[in-house]
């Protein structure tokens, strides 16, 4: 069964935050999280919210993020561009989708 889902919530989270650049390309994508997933997540906002001396980091936030850093690897004006990092995001990737795969 689908966990409710408080939309309201993460609006207003997401007037706080400085929003992602809009394009005509842009798309909107759904991620479905089980329970347990979706409140360690919720979780680790809220330290990282604490961490970064702001009220809240809302979840679509660090997903689009963790997607640029998937992708692209972190900005080049950053001291820890590291090639490592990505390679590592997507080893744990395609390991997860083998599992989903294969029913593990």
């Amino acid at each position: 069964m689908p966990e409710a889902h408080d939309q309201h919530a993460d609006e207003a989270a997401a007037e706080t935050t400085q929003p992602a650049e809009k394009s005509k390309t842009t798309r909107r994508t759904t991620l479905d999280l089980s329970p347990d997933m979706h409140r360690a997540a919720k979780r680790w906002c809220a330290h990282a919210a604490v961490e970064a001396d702001v009220d809240v980091v809302p979840m679509v936030t660090v997903m689009r993020l963790l997607l640029e850093t998937l992708i692209q690897g972190e900005p080049k004006d950053e001291p820890l561009s590291d090639s490592e990092l990505q390679e590592r995001l997507h080893r744990a990737v395609i390991r997860g989708i083998t599992r989903a795969r294969d029913g593990n």
